[in-house]
C-alpha cells in the first residue's frame, strides 16, 4: 500500500467511527434538560437564607441575655466544697495496674541472705 492509500483508509475509518459515535450519543439539549429538571427536583423547600438564621440566633441570644439579667441573684452563699489535694488523688484506673500475686512478687525477701540457709527441694521420682 502506498502512504496516500493509508491516509485515505484512515480517514474513512475515523469518519465511520465519528458517525457511529454520533448515532450512539444522545443530543446535548435533551441531556441538559434532564439535568436541569433533576436539579429542580432536588431543591429543598425547607432551605432558609442565612440572614434569617442569623437573625433568629441573635434574637434568641438577646432574649437569653435579658432573661439572665432579670433573674434575681441568690442570697445564699456558695456551699463549701471539699477539695482533694494533689497528693491524695488516685487515678480511677489504678486498679488496672494491679496483677495477681503482686504482694508476693512485689518484695524481694531474700536480699542479703545467704543461699545456704535455704533447704533445696530435691525431686524424687518413683517409677
Amino acid at each position: 500500500m502506498r502512504p496516500a492509500n493509508d491516509d485515505q483508509m484512515l480517514r474513512r475509518l475515523f469518519c465511520a467511527l465519528r458517525e457511529e459515535d454520533r448515532r450512539a450519543t444522545p443530543p446535548f439539549q435533551r441531556i441538559w434538560r434532564q439535568a436541569v429538571a433533576a436539579q429542580e427536583r432536588r431543591r429543598r423547600p425547607w432551605r432558609v437564607p442565612w440572614f434569617r438564621v442569623a437573625g433568629g440566633m441573635t434574637a434568641v441570644g438577646a432574649g437569653l441575655m435579658v432573661w439572665l439579667y432579670l433573674q434575681p441573684l441568690s442570697e445564699q452563699p456558695p456551699t463549701a466544697v471539699t477539695m482533694i489535694t494533689f497528693s491524695d488523688w488516685r487515678s480511677p484506673t489504678t486498679f488496672l495496674l494491679d496483677y495477681p500475686g503482686q504482694d508476693l512478687l512485689g518484695n524481694i525477701s531474700g536480699l542479703g541472705k545467704s543461699a545456704e540457709l535455704y533447704d533445696p527441694i530435691t525431686p524424687t521420682s518413683k517409677f
